[in-house]
């Protein structure tokens, strides 16, 4: 780029940026050359030096340089800016007959034109092979051709990531594309052509070559072609794109709706003497309210008059538009029904006098005179037509049946007819019901209609004077409504008030009205000087969205019943107990009285008891509610008088099943079912994406929830999914939010979709494309095309260009270049190679001995080489032998030499005998595990130079007088004696004559040296190599203070000014377990598990150490000096998941990541979040909800609690299953909220290392196997000791970890079995391996359930489970973290116990509840048992007390 003082950094043209293979985008360039290969061909076992010429060879620790011969590695040696050393590999035993280059491709150039329009799916014509092809570094290529010209463009893909790629040729030729699936030229495909420039989306993997060749053809001048690209991550359809087009996909469920037909035949020449229906309501003294076949009356302060109860009745919507009456007789409401309805339902009495509604008392039972008719459909009931004499049309008959499903109000309410007291009315049904998949308790308070539009009148054109403004209204939680009134008083001018109302906004609908004057005197003082004014109009000034208001009226008088706010707190009321509200019933809440499937008017469910309501409100079961909802667009009826008739089609919406329609009186009719209507689909499915099922999917779902589960799947991406239709046929329009091509949803399985055979199918509405995304293809994924070998190198990831001719930098595996050995013979250090194809240079070959030693050659000929071991490890080692320009010779066996372990030299000879000076040996056959021992004392801080050389510090001696020692060298199960003798020269250097204490735990503590000489200053301790804090010093004795370290056995070096003490003395950190037992137990924890040891003490820790290194603990039960009880918990590892996913809307920090995981049982989950790196703080949560598409907080399920801009929360999972999270709403003005699920999958058995531990140290363990005097021991010994111990370390460097446990552990308390693992094959850890484990799920009981779930103290609870086979003993239900409940008795099936009476449980809190088995740990479990805790009295003391004084 360019920069400017005054402008700063300058803008780039769009055409000018490439992108590279990784999707990085750039403007320049640059790349290395490799200009020679010195060797053309070497040995098929490899080991051939290549020395490599170029430029620009630089490397780096991030990016080092890479040699492949072939795709195989070599192996570089060295490296300069223009050169490179590297050693082949052993060629690969698979064959191939084709290679990449280097970077570019090979353009070739025949005159002719060739006709591809038409070539279809024949292979494609080739250059001749003598046309040379030239060096492109870009798949482009142009030029201007005189005459009729084939050009080809052949070469390699080979991406550097798995990516998508999108092709698009452009060209002003014919032009073809090939692409092959690898990179044989035989498997190729067209993908693209001038006809279709732009290919599909294909999938191409990292570091494999696809064969890719272009063909164009110009009949002669300009020639352009080039090849472009798109390329997206493989799981593109997560991630984020500006241009192209989103994939759109359309899932179809269910066939057209068929509707319900039902066909009526009447009666009309039916004629008998009817009688009227009489019954009496016996008089309550209390509140109280009649019901008449679902709906009930005002609220009736009782006794009230006969004609106050008259009223009431003749209010109902379900008497009305006939009248009862009603007298008094007795002490009972005698009611006679007109004689027109015949034989009725009986009246119902709810009451706060009765704790159940009570009926009436049928006097006369009542007989249609059969003039008029009715219709009844699933309990709701027409008005009564007289077909005789009146003209029962098409339209009255649909008024009449769509009337039944209207929410029916009394008309009291709403009615001017039956009302005088209303002078003016609007019930809104002029504007349309609503829609149909709406529930209209919802959408309407009377009928099916309301105002939603702001702009509508509520009161239009009125000039009648009114005392009242009655209206029902819903207004959304924390909304406001404010109207404007347009009054006119006495004879003053229209004014318009605007005022706001008192109103309850919870979203639900409220009936009010408003004392008009009233309200005008408070708003405006000058109103109490009116005389008289009227309501001209009525609007609204402000309108909180989803407002609605219905049944408007003014009117002289409150409605019949009217309950004002303080009524109303006096209503739906129960008599059992108080009334829930809200209250789920029917899969709907509600927040006063509904009827039940008895038309019983209930307030509340819990515990599968019903409260049923003593009285109810306007808003309860005063409004008759239709049972179902029909779809009013689907009701045709067609009535035939001549032939009595009546055809009537419908459906409900929801698909639910419509019962007959009875004629009433149902002597003068019948109806027939003709057609019955289609049934909701139902059930679930499974769906294939890109490969992988994914179930279980809701078939009725809406779209929204399904975009959550298609978002729950891994992989799937984000999408926008809309639902049509309805419930028995929806289509779900599928839409990516990230463009570009998605694979095509296939159903897997529906055979539990319902009904049975309900078709289904994929379409595809719109391909996605990213057509807009195309750069040139990347040169840095371009390789030229070989037949043979070759080499590369890489320069920061990205391949070098080679100069050669024809790009040939070939390197060639050949039998003819590879030497051969037919024999090793060795004599002591002297080894003699027979074979072919040697050196005769002795430098030229390199003898190679194990993986780091060589052999050092002496003599060499074409035929045989002779060497010496000297650099290279003891023992038995394999022989390879490198023939310079050539490489790894072949054998046809095995080679192998024995190099021995050899002392030539040491210096000095001899020395003080206090020690602690320098001593260097010299030999050969020095491993990096040698050690070298002065008689009976290891060498101190040993450092292996080279295979020749030791260096050591000298230990003191234990002889008082000139001594002269063994020196010998010990590595492996190799030693050796060096034949000169090591002397201690005695002067007067220090003496130690004792030390206390010669063990210490890891606490350390302080040392006391004794001995003489020590002197009066200059006195420094050394602890192995750590200096010891001196706390006093004298002649002979000293005391310091340990440091800490690592559990070991640690020389003691005393240095003062006359020299080192002596002898050697040895204090031992002690901390190492001997035993642990059992080996084996249940990978669900639980197992009791002891460990012996010594050196343990309070601030010890056990923990179990997977093989991924991660650790969980086992709980500490107790620590003793040598013993250490602990119970183990699940080892499994611990997953972290944060907020910094992308959302290809929202952007960073909009998504969980990721946003699917598996765990397995007993993992741990830790999330993360932070929006401080985003523009707007984000509020985040995790709380766990019930499916993927849920907003219902799961019960007793994980929450972080309140949201926060950052935080973590951490969950453990037991349970088996899928556990669906979100966290809601974190981006408000959208409603989006960040979803995530966690797949939990059953334990899986593993070993692991028990660890005791104290701070940063641990516990040392049995080192098997372990070589002490040249013998490899793999169990304890007793060689040379009274008792068995082994070695911490492979080879034996003094100290002794003693095998016998100073206590034993703890037997059972009855016969317990630990997990016999082996029958499910897997292998029980024995002694050899003394610190490891088995947690496994073999032959593990498992529990299903718990029963009851809550319960008082001497509550039996039933576990029930499979395969108990222990005894009772040998269980323990444990409850919450310290109380164990007592097994009263069991089976193979169920173990059963009882909670104490002083068991301490707390009922405030849900306890888990787990089973373990002694000797094995917790039983298996694919869900938490949980119990509750309940108090409970058992005795009251005393019965009876002073009335002053309180004595309990």
């Amino acid at each position: 780029m360019l920069v400017s003082n005054n402008n700063g950094r300058s803008a780039s043209d769009s055409s000018l940026y490439r992108m590279s293979g990784t999707g990085q985008l750039y403007h320049f360039e640059t790349y290395a050359v490799l200009n020679n290969v010195s060797t053309s061909s070497g040995s098929v076992e490899g080991g051939t030096i290549l020395t490599i010429q170029g430029d620009h060879f630089v490397g780096s620790s991030e990016n080092p340089l890479v040699v492949n011969v072939g795709d195989e590695p070599c192996n570089v040696l060295s490296s300069e800016l223009t050169t490179i050393q590297c050693q082949t590999s052993l060629k690969p035993n698979h064959t191939r007959n084709y290679y990449h280059g280097g970077r570019g491709l090979h353009v070739y150039q025949e005159p002719g034109f060739i006709s591809l329009r038409n070539l279809g799916n024949a292979t494609p014509p080739m250059p001749n092979p003598n046309t040379t092809g030239t060096w492109q570094g870009e798949a482009s290529f142009s030029s201007n051709f005189p005459q009729p010209t084939t050009v080809w463009l052949r070469g390699f893909l080979r991406p550097p990531i798995p990516s998508a790629y999108y092709f698009q040729l452009e060209t002003n030729a014919d032009a073809i594309l090939y692409l092959s699936t690898d990179e044989d030229p035989a498997n190729k495909v067209r993908v693209a052509s001038t006809a279709a420039p732009s290919s599909s989306r294909i999938v191409l993997q990292n570091d494999t070559d696809y064969y890719m060749l272009c063909v164009a053809s110009t009949r002669g001048g300009s020639f352009s072609l080039a090849i472009n690209s798109a390329i997206q991550p493989v799981n593109s359809r997560t991630g984020a794109s500006s241009v192209g087009t989103s994939e759109i996909q359309q899932i179809s469920i269910g066939a057209p709706a068929s509707y319900e037909h039902q066909r009526i035949t009447y009666l009309t020449n039916s004629s008998v003497a009817g009688r009227s229906e009489v019954q009496d309501v016996e008089a309550v003294f209390q509140i109280f309210q009649i019901g008449f076949d679902g709906v009930y009356t005002a609220l009736l302060d009782g006794p009230p008059t006969p004609a106050f109860i008259q009223d009431a009745l003749n209010d109902l919507p379900t008497i009305f538009p006939f009248s009862v009456t009603v007298a008094l007789v007795g002490t009972a409401y005698r009611v006679t029904f007109p004689v027109e309805m015949g034989n009725v339902p009986l009246l119902t009495v709810i009451s706060s006098a009765y704790s159940h509604s009570i009926t009436a008392v049928e006097i006369v039972q009542g007989i249609s005179s059969e003039s008029q008719i009715a219709f009844t459909l699933d309990r709701a009931t027409t008005n009564y037509m007289d077909f005789i004499h009146d003209n029962i049309t098409d339209a009255i008959l649909t008024d009449q049946f769509m009337n039944l499903f209207n929410i029916r109000c009394p008309p009291s309410l709403n009615n001017p007819q039956v009302s005088p007291s209303i002078v003016y009315a609007d019930d809104f049904e002029d504007l349309g019901c609503s829609n149909d998949t709406l529930n209209i308790i919802d959408t309407a308070f009377c009928g099916c209609g309301a105002l939603k539009d702001s702009s509508q009148d509520l009161v239009i054109g009125n000039n009648q004077v009114a005392a009242y403004m009655c209206l029902a209204y819903k207004v959304v939680t924390g909304g406001s409504l404010t109207l404007n009134f347009l009054v006119v008083s006495d004879s003053n001018p229209p004014v318009l008030e605007t005022i706001p109302q008192t109103i309850t906004a919870d979203s639900r609908w409220h009936y009010n009205c408003i004392d008009l004057l009233d309200m005008l005197e408070q708003y405006n003082p000058m109103y109490m000087a009116v005389t008289t004014f009227t309501i001209l109009q009525v609007n609204i000034s402000y309108f909180t969205p989803l407002t609605m208001i219905d049944t408007v009226t003014l009117r002289i008088d409150q409605p019949i019943g009217y309950e004002d706010s303080n009524t109303l707190t006096q209503t739906d009321l129960s008599g059992l107990g108080p009334c829930t509200f809200p209250f789920a019933y029917n899969g709907q809440n509600y927040f006063s009285c509904v009827l039940d499937d008895q038309n019983q008017p209930i307030c509340g469910l819990s515990n599968n008891t019903r409260f049923y309501c003593q009285s109810s409100s306007i808003e309860g079961v005063r409004r008759l509610f239709p049972k179902y909802q029909m779809l009013r667009s689907s009701f045709q009826v067609t009535h035939v008088p001549a032939q009595q008739t009546i055809d009537i089609s419908f459906r409900y919406a929801a698909c639910m099943s419509s019962s007959l329609i009875s004629v009433v009186p149902p002597n003068v009719g019948q109806v027939t079912s003709i057609s019955n209507a289609s049934k909701a689909i139902g059930g679930d499915y499974s769906i294939m994406f890109d490969g992988k099922v994914y179930s279980p999917i809701p078939v009725a779902i809406d779209g929204s929830s399904l975009a959550n589960i298609f978002q729950s799947f891994a992989d799937f991406g984000f999408v926008g999914v809309t639902r049509t239709g309805d419930c028995n046929q929806y289509a779900y329009t599928i839409q990516w939010l990230a463009n570009g091509e998605q694979p095509l949803i296939t159903i897997q399985n529906a055979s539990q979709v319902t009904p049975v055979n309900t078709p289904m199918s994929i379409s595809s509405i719109q391909h996605g494309t990213s057509t807009n995304v195309f750069y040139n293809l990347p040169t840095d994924v371009l390789r030229t095309y070989h037949t043979t070998p070759q080499v590369e190198v890489l320069v920061g990831g990205y391949s070098t260009h080679c100069s050669q001719d024809e790009n040939k930098c070939e390197f060639q595996v050949s039998p003819n270049q590879t030497p051969q050995i037919t024999s090793v013979q060795q004599s002591g250090a002297s080894v003699t190679i027979h074979g072919s194809g040697f050196s005769s240079q002795p430098e030229s070959n390199m003898v190679l001995i194990g993986e780091t030693g060589t052999c050092t050659v002496q003599t060499a000929s074409p035929t045989q080489i002779v060497c010496t071991l000297v650099n290279a490890p003891s023992g038995q080692q394999s022989l390879r032998l490198n023939i310079a320009e050539k490489g790894i010779a072949s054998c046809n066996q095995s080679l192998t030499v024995n190099v021995p372990l050899t002392i030539v030299s040491f210096a000095p000879n001899g020395g003080d005998s206090g020690g602690g000076y320098m001593l260097t040996v010299t030999g050969s056959g020095f491993s990096s595990n040698a050690v070298v021992k002065l008689g009976e004392h290891f060498c101190l801080n040993i450092t292996v130079i080279s295979f020749t050389t030791i260096q050591c510090t000298v230990p003191p001696s234990d002889a008082s007088s000139l001594t002269q020692v063994t020196l010998t060298a010990m590595d492996g199960l190799m030693s050796t004696t060096a034949t000169n003798r090591f002397t201690y020269n005695v002067t007067s250097a220090p003496i130690i004559t004792s030390i206390s204490p010669t063990s210490v735990t890891m606490s350390g503590g302080q040392l006391q040296i004794n001995g003489a000489g020590f002197g009066f200053g200059n006195i420094a301790v050394v602890i192995g190599t750590k200096k010891a804090r001196l706390l006093v010093s004298t002649n002979n004795y000293i005391l310091v203070s340990l440091s800490s370290l690592p559990p070991g056995l640690y020389p003691i070096i005393v240095n003062t000014s006359s020299g080192c003490a002596r002898p050697l003395f040895y204090i031992e950190y002690q901390f190492y377990v001997q035993e642990i037992s059992p080996k084996v137990g249940s990978a669900y924890g639980g197992t009791d598990v002891y460990l012996n040891g010594v050196g343990f003490e309070n601030e010890t820790r056990v923990q179990l150490r997977n093989d991924d290194n991660q650790v969980s603990p086992c709980n500490i039960i107790s620590v003793q000096s040598n013993q250490i009880h602990c119970q183990t918990t699940v080892s499994a590892r611990q997953v972290n998941i944060t907020s910094f996913g992308t959302h290809p809307i929202y952007g960073f920090g909009y998504s969980w990541y990721p946003i699917r995981e598996t765990v397995e049982q007993g993992t741990t989950v830790m999330w993360y979040w932070d929006s401080s790196q985003l523009s707007s703080p984000v509020y985040y949560k995790v709380q766990q909800v019930e499916n993927a598409y849920s907003t219902t907080p799961a019960s007793n399920g994980f929450d972080s609690g309140a949201v926060s801009t950052s935080g973590s929360f951490s969950y453990r999972f037991d349970t088996l299953g899928t556990f669906y999270y979100w966290a809601p709403n974190v981006n408000p003005s959208a409603g989006y909220s960040m979803r995530a699920a966690i797949d939990v999958i059953p334990l899986q058995s593993k070993t692991v290392t028990i660890e005791a531990t104290r701070n940063t140290f641990t516990a040392q363990t049995c080192a098997f196997p372990f070589i002490f005097n040249s013998v490899n021991y793999t169990a304890c010994t007793t060689t040379n000791d009274t008792q068995p111990w082994c070695s911490p370390t492979p080879a034996y460097t003094g100290q002794r970890l003693y095998c016998t446990p100073a206590v034993p552990i703890p037997s059972p308390s009855c016969s317990s079995t630990t997990l016999n693992a082996s029958s499910c094959g897997e292998t029980v850890p024995t002694s050899s391996s003394p610190g490891r484990f088995l947690t496994t799920t073999c032959m593990v009981e498992s529990v299903t359930s718990i029963s009851p779930t809550q319960g008082a103290a001497g509550t039996e609870l039933i576990i029930t489970g499979t395969n108990f086979n222990g005894s009772i003993c040998d269980y323990d239900i444990q409850i919450g973290p310290s109380y164990h409940c007592p097994i009263v008795n069991m089976s193979s099936s169920e173990l059963r116990c009882q909670i104490t009476p002083l068991s301490m449980l707390d009922p405030r809190t849900t306890y888990m509840v787990r089973v373990v088995r002694a000797q094995q740990g917790y039983l298996a479990s694919q869900s938490q048992l949980q119990f509750q805790f309940l108090p409970s009295i058992s005795n009251i003391t005393p019965m009876i007390g002073n009335i002053s004084v309180q004595h309990l």
